[in-house]
């Protein structure tokens, strides 16, 4: 359940949402801008509250969010680092990760991508903060739109990101 204010019903001020594309989580299209969105655009509109969608790069959309009012971010991963600079609202959903490889036997695991020499990992993501926190130093940062690509034509051996995203970007 989701419940909101009585004011909040009173403000007709529209409330941007300022996002990266993180497919299909977000997309980088205001007509269709991902499920995430979809979900934050119809709370909006049951309080008479209008979305205004804007895909911005992430770091914009982070900074935006921080700092203008009326403005919402997502899809934004709750991290203690993160804590004191935003208000959070609702959890939306938990984000499953996973290791992708490509032509290779049997699952990865982390010890296993301790092993590789080219392990890939969406770059400047929660996902490589984990990987780097483990002590993994073989990493190879790659950005979410070309990491599939990257994974198969064997720049990098695996891949270690979010689940859906990497299965989207597999079958995109």
């Amino acid at each position: 359940a989701l419940a909101v204010p009585g004011y909040a019903r009173a403000n007709r001020t529209p409330i941007t949402i300022v996002y990266g594309a993180f497919p299909p989580f977000t997309i980088a299209d205001p007509a269709r801008p991902g499920i995430i969105n979809e979900i934050a655009g119809e709370v909006l509109r049951m309080i008479g509250r209008e979305p205004n969608f804007v895909p911005l790069e992430w770091a914009e959309a982070q900074a935006r969010g921080r700092n203008d009012a009326n403005t919402l971010v997502t899809p934004l991963s709750r991290t203690p680092a993160r804590e004191p600079n935003y208000t959070w609202i609702v959890k939306v959903l938990d984000i499953e990760s996973s290791i992708a490889s490509y032509g290779r036997s049997g699952p990865l695991d982390l010890d296993g991508a301790r092993r590789l020499s080219r392990m890939g990992v969406v770059a400047q993501s929660l996902h490589e903060g984990f990987l780097r926190s483990q002590g993994l130093t073989n990493l190879v940062p790659v950005p979410l739109a070309n990491a599939m690509g990257a994974l198969i034509s064997g720049e990098i051996e695996a891949l270690y990101g979010p689940t859906l995203e990497l299965r989207w970007h597999a079958h995109a």
